[in-house]
């Protein structure tokens, strides 16, 4: 999810498109139509909203205990803009220094762009960080970027 060039509502616009597209896949795949506007704009709202999402229980603990050490911490995501509203109310935004998420930076992991964004932002070095990723995607966006990477592997 990565949309070189725009902003305000003609990002809004794309980040939707992109998110209607993918439900309309998975609807097919299951052997159903595509899902009317309506359904698309309805599931893109839900989904906005910070009941559907969990937080692992290490998560905060772990963030505090970075930040007490004077760590800076930065969110790094293939997502959209919705992240910066579901980040504040899941209560995590009080740890991090910087967000950055593909559709505002123009890339999309494995690119590097939006952990070079973020290395920007942080006014960090790459050998000044790791990056803490779950898929071959953040690998290889950390490698091209020439930033270690820890890969968290969940059951």
């Amino acid at each position: 999810m990565a949309f070189p060039g725009l902003e305000g509502p003609a990002l809004k616009g794309a980040e939707i498109t992109w998110w209607g597209e993918r439900i309309n896949e998975t609807l097919l795949q299951a052997g159903a139509g595509p899902a009317p506007e309506a359904l698309r704009m309805e599931l893109f709202e839900r989904f906005a909203c910070t009941d559907l999402w969990r937080v692992f229980a290490e998560v905060p603990c772990q963030l505090e205990a970075w930040k007490a050490r004077g760590l800076k911490l930065a969110v790094v995501s293939n997502f959209d803009q919705r992240l910066h509203d579901l980040l504040e109310g899941l209560g995590l935004n009080r740890w991090l220094d910087a967000v950055v998420i593909s559709s505002q930076a123009g890339a999309a992991k494995p690119n590097p762009k939006p952990l070079l964004l973020a290395l920007q932002a942080l006014e960090l070095g790459a050998h000044q960080v790791w990056h803490v990723g779950d898929s071959a995607a953040d690998e290889q966006a950390a490698q091209a970027a020439g930033i270690h990477c820890v890969l968290v592997k969940r059951p």
